[in-house]
């Protein structure tokens, strides 16, 4: 298995059993459970529990933003965009509801201070993208 695909897998279960089971609740052991690797292998890529934590915040906040690039480049009217953005947050949300933006960044007893910074800066990329999306409703009326 290629290496990226390897920490890749890592942090999808992670943030599925995040999801699930919180971050307290979850152990090393089955994140490498559930990612089908040792706990040794999962500390080649990850230097603990907390590391993989943040990166799998930044990753679910990157997938955000993919999406968002995603629509603000369709070939579509504003107000099509605009129905499939909000249609993608809601979907989101329920699938991933105890890992919205809003409750990353509120629990600063578990995510750390670099990573808020890291969010906080893909937010305003998040930001600038939409304003696009925005912006196109103008020029459409």
């Amino acid at each position: 298995m290629e290496k990226n695909q390897k920490r890749q897998d890592i942090l999808n279960s992670a943030m599925a059993l995040f999801k699930d089971k919180g971050f307290h609740n979850t152990k090393v052991e089955d994140i490498a459970l559930s990612a089908g690797v040792g706990k040794g292998t999962l500390y080649e890529y990850f230097e603990n529990k907390q590391d993989v934590f943040d990166e799998a915040c930044i990753e679910y906040v990157d997938v955000i933003i993919e999406s968002i690039k995603y629509i603000s480049n369709m070939d579509d009217t504003f107000k099509n965009k605009l129905l499939i953005l909000f249609n993608g947050k809601l979907k989101m949300e329920s699938e991933f509801a105890d890992m919205n933006i809003d409750n990353i960044l509120s629990n600063k007893n578990i995510i750390s201070e670099k990573t808020i910074k890291t969010i906080i800066g893909k937010i305003s990329e998040m930001y600038n993208i939409i304003c696009n999306i925005i912006d196109q409703g103008k020029e459409e009326g």
